[in-house]
């Protein structure tokens, strides 16, 4: 509107105020919500929480705005300044009189709704709201095996609904905790669980002539663990797709193993599996010879200590713990409610695994002379 050859430009304060919200958006975002195909935004925020401290409530039940790969704060912030939100109008004129052109306050913010980015790890969130916790330990064949927490009825889909971040950024994290679906509820497990199964998962692979470091599919390992051992499929998979390598996608059917994810991961994992059985700290020996017998042959030798590095302490010259208790377990809960089992597995692990290291070692004897 050219206002240029006006002495001045009238001004006025609709009667009737509309509701508006400034919404200030970073470059990156702007960016998208400009290009030619913009994402759908999702705006979500954490279940109210069971608490009646008003404190408590204002800190933990805030709104996040999500794209489909990353999350926004949303924080509004007051201002002292007058922002008002202006339309041009045009005056009432006389059938004599040319019309003034002039400006209409039609709304007043009192307020910014700023969009930061949120570079927080989905993590802890999603260990908080997955309740279900699975335990299972096997120590010389007898297996204790079940639940502890409350189970969730809804679905992993509907569980990141109430989780304040981007999807990928949920799923990123499902996958860093190796969580996975048991009757169509999320389920989370321990440490000692992991290590377990993993350890089972190696041998049986080691038995049946699965080479770990190169491609195999995912289902058929699955299938075989389900019928020589018991363990669930959901479970081996989303341990599977824990180690894969970055650029592979979690979805295929074959699969390698990441080598620079697999040793540190199952020496976390043993260290707090013989923490949570034996309730002490143990021989470093005896830890390192179990770390390099549950990887592949020319892995043994990356079995060391600077892996781990920060994750474990040595209360001694010859003894190993983890660095704190609560590493345990990916909760601060270790315990494992009734409805637990107890039973010899399928075929001892440490002796089906002995026995396939001496039959290597008699064709290596061979193949020397």
């Amino acid at each position: 509107m050219s206002t240029q050859e006006l002495p001045g430009v009238s001004f006025a304060l609709a009667q009737s105020q509309q509701n508006f919200q400034l919404l200030e958006l970073p470059d990156n975002l702007l960016k998208l919500l400009s290009s030619p195909n913009p994402p759908l935004l999702h705006i979500k925020s954490k279940p109210a929480p069971k608490t009646s401290n008003p404190l408590v409530q204002q800190k933990q039940n805030y709104a996040v705005l999500c794209t489909p790969t990353e999350t926004y704060q949303l924080r509004q912030v007051h201002t002292s300044n007058s922002v008002l939100l202006t339309q041009p109008v045009i005056s009432p004129a006389t059938p004599n009189d040319i019309p003034v052109p002039g400006i209409s306050a039609i709304a007043k913010c009192g307020a910014v709704l700023e969009v930061q980015p949120i570079t927080d790890s989905a993590v802890p969130v999603l260990q908080d709201a997955i309740t279900r916790i699975w335990n299972c330990e096997r120590w010389d064949g007898d297996t204790v095996a079940g639940f502890s927490g409350d189970s969730l009825q809804q679905s992993r889909k509907q569980l990141f609904a109430d989780i304040p971040f981007s999807d990928e950024q949920c799923e990123h994290a499902w996958t860093k905790i190796c969580a996975f679906e048991h009757e169509n509820q999320p389920v989370q497990p321990t440490l000692p669980a992991l290590w377990m199964y993993w350890r089972t998962m190696f041998t049986t692979t080691v038995a049946e002539g699965i080479d770990l470091t190169a491609q195999f599919k995912t289902g058929d390992l699955a299938k075989t663990l389900k019928e020589e051992e018991g363990l669930w499929p959901a479970l081996v998979t989303a341990i599977v797709q824990h180690l894969l390598p970055d650029d592979q996608i979690p979805d295929g059917d074959w699969a390698v193993i990441d080598r620079n994810k697999c040793i540190p991961w199952v020496g976390r994992n043993l260290l707090a599996a013989m923490n949570s059985h034996y309730k002490a700290p143990r021989p470093t020996a005896e830890f390192l010879d179990l770390w390099r017998d549950a990887l592949p042959e020319t892995w043994r030798e990356d079995a060391v200590l600077e892996h781990i590095q920060g994750d474990y302490i040595l209360p001694s010259d010859t003894t190993i713990a983890p660095k704190t208790r609560a590493a345990t377990t990916l909760r601060a809960a270790t315990t494992v409610n009734a409805g637990s089992t107890s039973a010899k597995g399928p075929r001892k692990w440490h002796e089906k695994f002995k026995a396939t290291r001496r039959t290597e070692g008699k064709s290596s004897d061979q193949n020397k002379n």
